[in-house]
Order: C-alpha cells, then structure tokens, then sequence
C-alpha cells in the first residue's frame, strides 16, 4: 500500500511500481490534469537552492513526487526516513511497454522525429503521439509558448517531457496555469534515450547498489562532472540539518 514520507521539506509518495501503476490509473479515472515529479540528488539541491524559488511551488504542486534516486533513500535512512526508489526511467519504460490501459495514449515531448521513430517502432503495442519541440527551446519566447499551447490543444492521456531540468517541469506546471483539463505528465528527462538506445543505462549491479551516477559521469565527464562532483554533495549539508531540526522536535 502506497504512503507518504516527508522527506527534506517534500511529501513523497511511497511505493512499489506496481502500486504507483495502480495510483495513476485511479488519477486519470477520477482527477484532473495534474503531473508527477521524480527528483534525484540534483534536483533536491535545486529544491533547496534560493537561486530558483518556482522549484518548492512546482515539486509541492505535483500530484506524485517519487523518489527517482538510491543515493537519496540511502540518505533518508540516516534521518529516519524509508523510500523506496522507483527511478523515472524504469516508471517510463514500464508505462510504455505495458500501458495502463487498453487505447492509452502517451504523447513524447522533447525527443527528435527520428528518435521517436524509433521508440514508436520498438513499442508498436502502445498509442504514441509525437509533440515537436525546439531542440533549445528557451522558456518565454515565442517557441515556449507555441509549444506549450500545441501540448495544451493535442489529445493524450499521459505526457513524457524528455527536455532538461527546469525547463521539464517550468512546462508541466504551465499546463496547470493555462487550464489543462485532464491527462497526466511526467517531467522524465532523458529516459525516451534510454528506451532508444541512443544512451545506455548503467549495468544492473551500478543501479541496485547506487552507482548509477558514477557510470554517466564516467560516461560523459565533460557534461556530467559539474553535476555530480560540484553540486551533487551539496545534499549532504541539506540532509544533515534536516536530521538535526528533526532530532531538535522530538
């Protein structure tokens, strides 16, 4: 049975896949637009960064926050705190490879034509829409907004948004703004590539005992140093005074 955790000033929601499965289809059944975030490391440090006050506004907003990270319930466990990972990716390919239901359509924001081609030919069982995006699409110009209203105005009852932190979620939490009236979306980052091939997950072992970061910045330094290395520790001075203010109630 599904929970929620309080967990660094977010309500996570605490589950297995298949029981986070079963809570989407019952949101789709009896609730309006609405949208699920997955934060990692990196996106908690950016929760708690002042630089970006829309970031607590969007993840409290959100209708599931999952934990998408190891390392992050790893962390939880010193304060307490128990999570059960369910990483974006593998929430993604299990809603592409087995739809919720008969006829559910799923729209893919942010890859290109050609890979999309190929997720659509990989998954010829699922109901996929392409929705195009500007391969820099930069929040509040023009493309912003035609894109924006072509997601608004396209028929899907869930959403992948494959385009980088923040811009992913500045995008679900503008359907909300502008009146979506019924669907949900998931901010997924690059999981459609994981799906394709066009980049390649971590081997088995590096996921289940929290490497997984260690093998894309191995694979990628030059893009992923900086994320890991400058601002991924940052969470451990967040999670320390969360535990000391928790410990201070009690």
């Amino acid at each position: 049975m599904m929970k929620e955790q309080e967990f660094l000033g977010l309500t996570f929601s605490d589950g297995s896949l298949a029981e986070i499965r079963q809570r989407l289809a019952e949101i789709l059944r009896d609730q309006p637009y609405g949208y699920v975030v997955t934060p990692n490391v990196d996106n908690m440090v950016s929760f708690h960064d002042t630089s970006y006050p829309l970031a607590k506004e969007i993840y409290r907003r959100a209708v599931l926050v999952v934990c998408d990270s190891r390392i992050l319930a790893i962390l939880g466990r010193f304060v307490g705190v128990r999570l059960r990972p369910c990483p974006g990716s593998d929430l993604t390919q299990s809603l592409v490879e087995q739809p919720l239901f008969s006829g559910c359509t799923m729209a893919v924001l942010g890859p290109p034509q050609e890979d999309f081609d190929i997720l659509a030919k990989k998954f010829p069982q699922s109901s996929l829409v392409y929705l195009p995006a500007p391969a820099r699409l930069t929040v509040g110009t023009p493309e912003w907004d035609e894109t924006i209203e072509n997601v608004l105005a396209a028929q899907w009852d869930l959403l992948f948004v494959c385009i980088t932190f923040p811009k992913q979620e500045n995008i679900v939490y503008e359907l909300t703004r502008r009146g979506r009236a019924s669907g949900v979306a998931f901010c997924v980052g690059a999981s459609v590539d994981f799906l394709t091939g066009k980049q390649v997950r971590a081997p088995r072992f590096y996921q289940l005992v929290g490497l997984e970061w260690l093998h894309r910045l191995l694979s990628n330094p030059k893009r992923m140093w900086r994320r890991y290395l400058v601002k991924g520790p940052k969470i451990f001075p967040i999670v320390f005074r969360y535990g000391w203010k928790k410990l201070l109630r009690r």
